[in-house]
């Protein structure tokens, strides 16, 4: 397999990762403030709060790891010596770029709304939908 690098799926899941970041900075720097909820307990209530720029780190972060991923895996897909390794790489790529995103919009639509609970049937359904996908992947 020729190393054509980088692909449009490495640049979009790289893109992904670094929109995370930039969401992350305009949330630090910009972001409502005052106290939001960082951490949700088993029941599902608010259990920690932080401000804007925990929040705002804890994306930045994500969408760093996010992106590093993506073009990692897909610098060594197109270098893959088999056409099995290389496909698997770009399904790992895409989902842990979905995942990714995933996490972010829920981390980023309960702080940013101030939500006391995720214990509601809209969240849940989101991470259960979220961990349904990555579980038929891995599993």
């Amino acid at each position: 397999m020729s190393p054509s690098f980088p692909r449009y799926p490495d640049l979009a899941w790289t893109g992904v990762g670094l929109a995370i970041s930039g969401l992350g900075v305009w949330i630090a720097l910009a972001g409502p403030e005052g106290r939001l909820p960082v951490h949700f307990g088993v029941s599902g209530q608010a259990d920690r709060y932080g401000g804007r720029e925990e929040i705002g780190a804890l994306l930045i972060g994500l969408g760093l790891l996010a992106a590093i991923g993506a073009y990692g895996f897909g610098w060594f897909a197109a270098r893959a010596a088999e056409a099995s390794r290389a496909s698997s790489l770009r399904v790992s790529q895409a989902l842990i770029g979905s995942t990714m995103l995933a996490v972010a919009v829920m981390i980023s639509a309960t702080s940013l709304s101030r939500a006391e609970s995720i214990a509601t049937a809209l969240p849940m359904a989101l991470l259960s939908f979220t961990f349904l996908v990555v579980g038929a992947f891995l599993g």
